[in-house]
C-alpha cells in the first residue's frame, strides 16, 4: 500500500485476517519506493517478495508497473492541500511557497506519489522551476521527503518550534492533525489523487484478494471517516467487467486452498 491508504485500510485488513484465518503482510511506503522494489524482483515472483496486491496512492504510480497487474478498480480519491502551522498566515496560496524565507516541505517525486503530484501541480502553475531554484539556493528552506507520512510532522509545532512553514500533503493526513495545523486549499484541476486497487497476475491468491476487495467495497465509512472520497458502491463491486469480483465458487475456493 502507498502510505496515504494506511488510515483507511489498516483496520479492514486486520478484520479480514481474522475472518479468513490468514496473515497479510502489509507494507506502507512511498509508491516510488514500492514500485522500485517491484522492478528488481525476478519474474515478479511472490515467493521473492513481489506483492499479491497493490493499492497505490494514485494511478500515476500504478501505470509504470501496470503490465504485472490485472485491471484496477479506483477505490477512492484524496484532495491535495497545503498544511501550515496553526494560526500561521505566511502561506495562503500556492505561489506563497516561493516567498523568501518561507520554509517548505514536499514529497520527493521519484520516491512518493505526493511528490510526483506536487511537481505536476507546480509545473502546471509554472512555479516548479522557481521552487527548485529556491531549493538550490538554500537546501534547508525546501526539503524533499520520501513518504507522505513524513510531511505533516514537519509542520506540527513542538515547543512552539516547527521545521517548515508549509507542506504539500494529502487532506487525509491534514485532517488527522487538524487541531495542530491549518489547511490551505489548492486551486487546481490536478489537486486530486486517485487510489487504485489491483491484483498481481502472478498471485496464487486471486480469489482471496477478490474477497478482500469486496470487503473494502463494503466499507466506505473507513475511507470517508478519514477524509477520502469513496468511489465504489456495492453494485460496482459486483458487476465491474474490467475487474471481475464474482463470489468464489466451490471449485475456485478449493484451487486456492490447495495453493496456500
Amino acid at each position: 500500500c502507498g502510505a496515504v491508504n494506511r488510515r483507511a485500510v489498516e483496520g479492514i485488513i486486520e478484520d479480514f485476517e481474522q475472518r479468513e484465518g490468514v496473515t497479510i503482510n502489509a507494507s506502507y511506503a512511498g509508491c516510488g519506493t514500492l514500485t522500485g522494489k517491484m522492478k528488481i524482483i525476478k519474474d515478479q515472483r511472490p515467493e521473492l517478495g513481489f506483492p499479491d496486491v497493490y493499492m497505490a496512492c494514485d494511478v500515476y504510480y500504478l501505470e509504470n508497473v501496470q503490465e504485472w497487474f490485472q485491471d484496477a478498480a479506483n477505490v477512492s480519491d484524496a484532495e491535495i492541500v497545503i498544511a501550515v502551522p496553526k494560526g500561521s498566515s505566511k502561506v495562503r496560496e500556492l505561489k506563497d511557497l516561493l516567498k523568501p524565507g518561507v520554509r517548505v516541505a514536499v514529497g520527493e517525486p521519484e520516491k512518493c506519489t505526493i511528490g510526483a503530484l506536487t511537481r505536476r501541480i507546480l509545473e502546471r502553475e509554472e512555479l516548479y522551476d522557481a521552487l527548485k531554484e529556491k531549493q538550490r539556493q538554500n537546501g534547508e528552506v525546501v526539503v524533499e521527503l520520501d513518504s507522505s507520512a513524513m510531511l505533516i510532522p514537519q509542520v506540527v509545532s513542538i515547543n512552539d518550534i516547527t521545521h517548515v512553514d508549509a507542506a504539500v500533503v494529502y487532506i487525509t493526513d491534514a485532517l488527522a492533525n487538524k487541531d495542530r495545523i491549518d489547511i490551505v486549499r489548492i486551486e487546481s484541476p490536478l489537486n486530486i489523487a486517485v487510489q487504485p486497487f489491483s491484483i498481481a497476475k502472478t498471485s496464487d491468491h486471486k480469489y482471496l484478494l477478490r474477497r478482500l476487495f469486496q470487503r473494502i467495497a463494503a466499507t466506505p465509512e473507513a475511507f470517508e471517516g478519514v477524509g477520502f472520497h469513496f468511489r465504489l458502491d456495492d453494485k460496482s463491486a459486483k458487476t465491474d467487467d474490467d475487474f471481475p469480483l464474482e463470489v468464489v465458487d466451490a471449485a475456485g475456493a478449493q484451487r486456492e486452498a490447495s495453493s496456500q
